[in-house]
């Protein structure tokens, strides 16, 4: 997988909503927040980009009727392509949960 692991859960976020924190902790939150987003983003960028090229595969078999072999070798690419989204997928729960 060529994303890195986001380092951040977002159970460490806090804010206290009796006004103990610190603007510093606030920024810091925030900051934090807004690099997770754009850390979800990319995963989310990366899952869109693995799911049109299955939509492109399936079509791709659907209308040039490709013969047994050339099917096992798109289907086994498809297969690979749902793991990676998987994966993704399940990283993202890691750090959400």
């Amino acid at each position: 997988m060529d994303l890195p692991l986001f380092p951040y859960s977002l159970h460490n976020f806090y804010i206290s909503s009796k006004g103990s924190g610190t603007m510093i902790d606030d920024k810091k939150f925030f900051e934090e927040q807004v690099e997770w987003i754009s850390y979800r983003i990319r995963v989310l960028n990366t899952i869109e980009a693995k799911l049109k090229e299955m939509r492109t595969l399936a079509e791709y078999a659907r209308d040039q009727q490709p013969d047994r072999e050339d099917i096992a070798l798109i289907q086994d690419k498809i297969n690979k392509l749902h793991r990676e989204i998987e994966a993704l997928d399940q990283e993202h729960h890691k750090i959400v949960h």
